[in-house]
């Protein structure tokens, strides 16, 4: 996020959003399991997780076209 040049403050925001976060699983009884601590990946029904997947593929894009790699069915383009 900061080579996007996402603000300090928007940084802070989406650091303290996703610091310690937990959930639980419904299970098909309607049972729970116990609390899993999240460590990675993106909040299901988040408003904010489609933002933060397009940054993230942005940067991944870019490193491909830095370094020369090829995706045969992924259109880079040229801009930059």
């Amino acid at each position: 996020m900061e080579r996007a040049q996402v603000s300090g403050k928007c940084l802070a925001f989406f650091r303290a959003l996703y610091a310690d976060s937990w959930m639980r699983i419904r299970l098909g009884d309607g049972s729970r399991t116990p609390c899993i601590r999240i460590r990675r990946g993106l909040r299901q029904s988040d408003p904010t997780s489609p933002l933060l997947f397009n940054i993230f593929i942005n940067d991944l894009l870019n490193n491909c076209r830095q370094y020369g790699l090829e995706v045969p069915w992924i259109d880079c383009g040229d801009a930059r």
